[in-house]
């Protein structure tokens, strides 16, 4: 139902820009492949079955609409490309997506041009700014991130290590967000770096928080590029949580030490390993000594 509504909201809007005409065409543009797919491929089977369920109802208003699905693969160019196709050659009357907010900087202002509306998911609110045929249907940084940098503060921890993906603004300001609550709570930063959407090598990254020793990582970027905190070991008595929209319990560790955080279904939410410094210590049973008994064949009692 939340993905129909969503979907009639927005096709409102089309019918809206199109003047009411019985012929409305949607636009999808959003990443299916690569980097940004985590996102794109639950968000175009939500809207394949809301169409379904919107359609089954008779719930157009008497229109015909066509939904046209495209996959601009979590590039920047690609999306640009394909919204200009939507708008000149498929003579869309509105484009949902693209989903990263890096590719809605890069396409609104060609989208605001081209007098199309574009509705993102993208979280940055300067996307906004854009234009006025820009919309957006997420939750800003400075909302959800701030409780999570608050629990952080919560836990007490002397410092905190930070990692964040440079080339995409939502997550620039996710970190931005989480450092500024943290810092200004009086915990100190060993340890703020960047790396591409596109990196695959984490060697070194990993080196530089071993050797900080901090007591908290902080790790925001796309899932498909957070191998950072699960495939290194960890320091020993370290545990994983999510921490969007909440942090659950201690994740699992398996007899590698590799790290196990199980899904949540969050969109993008960030990586936060802490000590298990809160943790009851577990107690061990006292060792009975064994008793002085006379050895069987000449052998002295087993001792455990």
């Amino acid at each position: 139902m939340k993905h129909a509504n969503t979907l009639a909201g927005v096709s409102a809007l089309a019918f809206a820009s199109a003047a009411l005409a019985d012929d409305v065409k949607v636009g999808v543009v959003v990443s299916n492949t690569s980097t940004y797919a985590f996102v794109g491929v639950p968000l175009v089977n939500g809207m394949k079955l809301a169409a379904e369920e919107i359609t089954a109802a008779d719930g157009w208003g008497g229109h015909n609409v066509e939904i046209v699905y495209e996959d601009n693969r979590s590039d920047k160019q690609e999306a640009i490309a394909l919204i200009t196709r939507m708008a000149q050659s498929e003579n869309a009357d509105i484009v949902i997506g693209p989903i990263a907010t890096s590719e809605a900087m890069a396409t609104g202002p060609l989208a605001n041009d081209l007098k199309i509306p574009m509705f993102t998911t993208a979280t940055l609110p300067a996307v906004l700014e854009i234009g006025p045929y820009i919309f957006k249907s997420t939750e800003t940084a400075d909302a959800y991130m701030a409780p999570v940098a608050e629990h952080v503060v919560g836990l007490e921890p002397e410092s905190c290590f930070l990692v964040s993906i440079r080339d995409n603004e939502g997550y620039i300001r996710q970190r931005n967000v989480f450092r500024d609550i943290i810092s200004d709570a009086g915990i100190e930063i060993s340890g703020d770096e960047s790396i591409l959407a596109s990196d695959t090598d984490f060697t070194a990254l990993s080196t530089k928080i071993v050797a900080a020793e901090p007591d908290c990582l902080f790790v925001t970027a796309p899932r498909s590029r957070r191998p950072i905190s699960s495939s290194r070991p960890v320091r020993p008595g370290w545990k994983a949580t999510r921490s969007w929209p909440a942090i659950p319990g201690p994740a699992r560790k398996s007899s590698s030490r590799r790290v196990e955080r199980p899904s949540t279904g969050c969109s993008s939410p960030p990586a936060l390993l802490r000590p298990n410094r809160t943790a009851p210590r577990r107690s061990r049973p006292a060792m009975k000594r064994p008793m002085a008994t006379r050895p069987i064949s000449g052998r002295r009692p087993a001792t455990r």
